[in-house]
C-alpha cells in the first residue's frame, strides 16, 4: 500500500487577493485573513474558506450593498476595526510604561532605604508637578501604583531577581569565597549577612549579598552553618571550590569544633578538597592593635572632661557658644563612642588643638585639668594624636568593596613579590613554573604596571596551570568583612527604632 504525502498548507505560500476586501470584507494582518465585520479570523488564505465564512455570516445584510456603496462601506469597517486594535496597543503600551515606572521608584526607594509607604509620596509629587507643567498629560501619570503593597512586591521581584542573576554568574565561578557577620537589628533579631566572591575563569570577580538570615533563637555555629549551607546550596554552588572564610573572630563564628568554620572545614573534607582558609577580619584586628596601644593614662582624662562637656545640652550648647565667642578653629567637640573606632583618634585630634580653650572653659566650670599643666602628659597626647590619626588612615584603606590580599598588601605586605621569591622555598609543583616567569622581563615589566587580578589573567594557561590556579583561590579571598560591617549600617538605617515592623522578607 502506497502512502501519499499530506498537504502542508502553510507550505503552499497563498497570496491575499486584494479584491476579497470589497467581495468578501476580508483584510490581511499577519499572514491571516481578518474579517472586518466580525473580527474573526481565517488561517488558510484561501478565496473558497473566506467566501464561505462571508456567506454564512454576512452574506443576508451585506449583499444588497454594491458599487461605492459596498467600497465605502468597507473602508468604514476597516478603519474603526483598525482604530479599536490602535487603542489596545497604545493601552499595553501605556500599562508596560506604568509597570516599569512603578518598579524604577520602587528601585529608588529600596537604594535610599526609604518606606513602602513613601511610594504614595511621590506619586503625589508626581501628579503635582505634571498638573503645573502639562496638566493635559496628567491623566497618563494617574494609572501609576505606588501604594505601599505594590511598592513591597516591586522590591520583592527586584531581590529574586537579583538573585537568580547571582546564580547565572555563580556557574561560572572557579572558586568561591564567604565573609560574614551577625549583628542585632532594632527589634532585638538577630541578622547575619553573607556575602560571596568569586572569580571566573578569565578572573573576573564577581561580590555580592548572597543572603540575609534572621536568627530567631540563639545565634550558635551548627545554626549559623545550615543558614549558609543553605545559601550555598541556594546559588548552586560546592563546597568543594570554597577556598575562604572570612568572619569577625566570634567565638560562634571561628570555633574549630561547634564554631561555623569548624563545621564548614568539615563539609569541605567530606567533598574530597582541601580546608579553606580561614580569616579573621583585618579590619578588626588593625583595631585591636590599636587598642594595644598604652593610651589610658591620657585617654581616661580626655574622655572624662569630654564627656562632661558633653553630657547636658546646657553644658555642650555653652562651650560651642565659647568657641564662637573666641573664633577658635574648632567649634565643636566630637562625643566619644568606644564602639566606633575611629572615634579615638577624631577625639584626641580635636582635644589637643582645643585644649587652651577646654582648660578655660573647665576653669569657668571649677574643673581644673592638672595635667593641662603637665608637660610630659601634654607630650603623651601629641604622640597619641599622631599614632591614632596613621591607625585610622591605615583603617580606612583597609575598608572598601572589592578588597583583596593584594590592596592589603601595600600596606601590611602579606604577600611577597612573585619576582622576589627564593625558588628553594617554594613547593615543588610551583618551582619550575616560578622559574620560567622570572626569567620573562615582559612579565616584570607587566607586573609593574598592571593589577594582580590583571597580571595573572594574561599568563598562559598553558604555561603557568599551577600559578593560575593559585591566584584564582587568593583573588576569590575576602580580606574583611568590611561589606557586611557597611551593609549593616545600612540595615541600622533601615530597619530603625521607627520602624521595628519592617518584616525580615523586606529587610
Amino acid at each position: 500500500m502506497s502512502l501519499s504525502k499530506k498537504r502542508k498548507v502553510d507550505t503552499e505560500c497563498r497570496v491575499f487577493n486584494k479584491k476579497w476586501n470589497n467581495d468578501y470584507f476580508f483584510i490581511e494582518q499577519n499572514n491571516v485573513a481578518l474579517c472586518v465585520i466580525c473580527k474573526e479570523k481565517v488561517a488558510v488564505l484561501k478565496e473558497y474558506n473566506i467566501g464561505r465564512h462571508y456567506k454564512s455570516k454576512h452574506a443576508s445584510t451585506y449583499n444588497d450593498l454594491s458599487g461605492k456603496l459596498r467600497s465605502d462601506k468597507f473602508e468604514i469597517l476597516k478603519q474603526n476595526l483598525l482604530a479599536q486594535q490602535s487603542i489596545f496597543i497604545k493601552r499595553s503600551c501605556q500599562n508596560e510604561s506604568l509597570v516599569k515606572a512603578s518598579f524604577q521608584v520602587a528601585r529608588t526607594l529600596a537604594i535610599a532605604g526609604k518606606p513602602f509607604t513613601d511610594g504614595q509620596i511621590v506619586k503625589e509629587c508626581i501628579l503635582k508637578t505634571v498638573e503645573e507643567i502639562c496638566p493635559d498629560k496628567i491623566n497618563l501619570f494617574t494609572g501609576i501604583s505606588l501604594s505601599a503593597n505594590t511598592i513591597a512586591r516591586r522590591t520583592t521581584d527586584l531581590g529574586n531577581d537579583i538573585i537568580r542573576q547571582l546564580k547565572d554568574i555563580s556557574k561560572s565561578f572557579k572558586y568561591f569565597s564567604i565573609a560574614l557577620d551577625e549583628s542585632t537589628d532594632a527589634s532585638d533579631s538577630a541578622q547575619v549577612l553573607l556575602f560571596v566572591r568569586g572569580v571566573n575563569e578569565s578572573f573576573e570577580i564577581t561580590e555580592e549579598l548572597a543572603a540575609v538570615h534572621s536568627m530567631k533563637d540563639s545565634c550558635t555555629g551548627n545554626e549559623i552553618f545550615l543558614k549558609v549551607k543553605e545559601s550555598i546550596f541556594t546559588l548552586g554552588l560546592e563546597f568543594s571550590i570554597l577556598k575562604g572564610v572570612t568572619t569577625d573572630g566570634g567565638r560562634n563564628m571561628c570555633g574549630a569544633h561547634t564554631g561555623l568554620v569548624g563545621n564548614i572545614c568539615k563539609a569541605v573534607f567530606e567533598t574530597g578538597a582541601a580546608a579553606p582558609m580561614a580569616i579573621y577580619c583585618i579590619i578588626h584586628q588593625q583595631a585591636l592593635c590599636g587598642k594595644n596601644a598604652p593610651i589610658s593614662e591620657v585617654m581616661n582624662i580626655v574622655v572624662q572632661n569630654v564627656n562632661y562637656i558633653r553630657k547636658s545640652a546646657l553644658s555642650h550648647r555653652q562651650f560651642k557658644n565659647f568657641l564662637a565667642e573666641i573664633e577658635s578653629e574648632y567649634l565643636d567637640i566630637p562625643y566619644h563612642c568606644e564602639v566606633r573606632w575611629l572615634s579615638r583618634g577624631h577625639v584626641l585630634k580635636k582635644f589637643f588643638y582645643l585644649r587652651s580653650e577646654i582648660d578655660t572653659f573647665m576653669t569657668e566650670k571649677n574643673r581644673v585639668i592638672t595635667e593641662l599643666t603637665d608637660l610630659t602628659w601634654l607630650w603623651k597626647l601629641a604622640f597619641l594624636v599622631d599614632i591614632t590619626q596613621l591607625l585610622n588612615e591605615l583603617n580606612l584603606k583597609l575598608q572598601g568593596a572589592n578588597s583583596d590580599f593584594k590592596s592589603a598588601e601595600d600596606r601590611i605586605r602579606i604577600f611577597e613579590n612573585p619576582f622576589a621569591l627564593k625558588i628553594e622555598t617554594l613547593p615543588t609543583e610551583f618551582q619550575l613554573e616560578v622559574i620560567e616567569l622570572i626569567s620573562n622581563n615582559n612579565f616584570k615589566n607587566y607586573f609593574k604596571e598592571a593589577s594582580l587580578q590583571q597580571f595573572y589573567a594574561m599568563l598562559p594557561e598553558e604555561s603557568f596551570p599551577n600559578l593560575k590556579k593559585h591566584a584564582r583561590e587568593m583573588i576569590s579571598i575576602f580580606s574583611s568583612t568590611y561589606l557586611c560591617e557597611q551593609t549593616f549600617s545600612k540595615m541600622k538605617y533601615v530597619k530603625s527604632k521607627y520602624r521595628t515592623n519592617l518584616s525580615d522578607e523586606h529587610l
